[in-house]
């Protein structure tokens, strides 16, 4: 559903599966945080080099011009207005608001497979990400070394096994600024969607913890790295 957004291909998607019973669960990353996530999968697996300020404003001016950010939109004026709001299963993508703290037990629940909320899989996670320092170094050692695959492999190597982190753990890759923009930017449509989907009379769509609020603004430092690289 990701990439198929557009209410004809939604109306395609629905007529499809005419036949079943949908449920659509919709996973919602903090737009501060899923800018982040985005840009490292960019960095480490597409050939795009550009430092995170270059690729924040782009994307800023994309939300502009086409609410690409915009959950309620996507939510609501889109999948509910396909499928119904009574089938759109909304969940905050935050390990404080997830069952257990686990995107799979937290899933299984949702859909109601109750058998299965308690299933764990004792499997290593290959999906490791990257922290800010570690990404801005691995997008210099890309620029570097892309004529020579080999030497690359093995920075790349290093650098991963150095930097085994968890899932959740902040990625320091944007400024403070750049959040309070961002989420400034996004605050009427999350609000929206916090009334109408988890009546919440705060509007609060997203938790920001005391320890969210405080790692986000230690990456200033390689931020004017950045800055620097693109002056």
């Amino acid at each position: 559903f990701s990439n198929r957004r557009t209410p004809q291909q939604l109306a395609w998607i629905h007529e499809f599966l005419a036949d079943f019973d949908v449920k659509i669960v919709v996973y919602l990353r903090k737009q501060d945080d899923f800018l982040q996530a985005s840009y490292q999968t960019l960095i480490t697996y597409v050939d795009m080099t550009c430092t995170f300020p270059v690729y924040f404003d782009k994307m800023v001016a994309e939300h502009k011009k086409s609410s690409s950010l915009d959950y309620h939109l996507l939510v609501n004026d889109l999948f509910a207005n396909e499928f119904d709001k009574e089938n759109i299963i909304v969940r905050i993508y935050q390990k404080e608001k997830l069952y257990q703290g686990d995107l799979l037990k937290d899933f299984s629940q949702s859909v109601g497979l109750q058998s299965a909320a308690d299933f764990s899989l004792d499997l290593t996670n290959n999906n490791l990400s990257f922290d800010g320092r570690f990404l801005e170094i691995y997008r210099k050692i890309k620029i570097c070394f892309k004529d020579e695959p080999e030497i690359f492999e093995g920075a790349r190597r290093r650098l991963r096994d150095t930097n085994q982190r968890e899932a959740f753990l902040p990625n320091n890759i944007i400024t403070h600024q750049q959040s309070q923009q961002l989420m400034s930017l996004m605050a009427g449509s999350n609000s929206q969607l916090a009334c109408k989907y988890f009546d919440m009379e705060d509007g609060k769509l997203f938790m920001v913890s005391d320890e969210r609020a405080e790692t986000v603004k230690t990456v200033e430092s390689t931020a004017a790295i950045q800055d620097n690289e693109t002056e």
